[in-house]
């Protein structure tokens, strides 16, 4: 009884640290999610109030495949020529507001299959900006 008290106690940490604070908790191996994510079954991240990958710069927008969204979306071109999102002085995504993303719905293909939990699941620590990194992730097993 005391130990499954104790096991609902870590699980109940663990969300809690998923949903508030620099590392989260995916309950299962690195291995099992990357192939998991390679199946794209991996499910949605549970983002929060994170906010580390809007200030990618030069998020770059697929003309094609988001053709539809693009009425919506405040672009420019790079210096290399392609269409990505623009930024803010602060190096955010223009479409960063102060609840998340002002474009949610009408977001690019880029951001909305933008999975932070790889680069934990292979051991690397992203930079998103000068002063952003991916989050932490915490994988059972481990």
């Amino acid at each position: 009884m005391l130990i499954a008290n104790l096991a609902a106690q870590v699980f109940v940490m663990r969300k809690l640290r998923a949903m508030d604070g620099d590392n989260r908790s995916v309950d299962c191996t690195p291995r099992d999610f990357l192939a998991s994510w390679g199946r794209g079954d991996a499910g949605p991240v549970p983002c929060g109030t994170c906010s580390a990958c809007c200030y990618y710069p030069g998020v770059v927008v697929d003309e094609k495949r988001d053709r539809k969204r693009l009425p919506h979306l405040l672009t420019e071109r790079s210096p290399d020529g392609e269409l990505a999102l623009q930024r803010r002085l602060d190096g955010a995504c223009i479409h960063l507001g102060e609840r998340g993303c002002t474009v949610y719905q009408q977001r690019p293909a880029v951001c909305r299959t933008f999975d932070c939990r790889v680069f934990a699941a292979m051991g690397l620590v992203e930079r998103c900006g000068p002063s952003h990194q991916t989050p932490g992730w915490e994988f059972a097993g481990c």
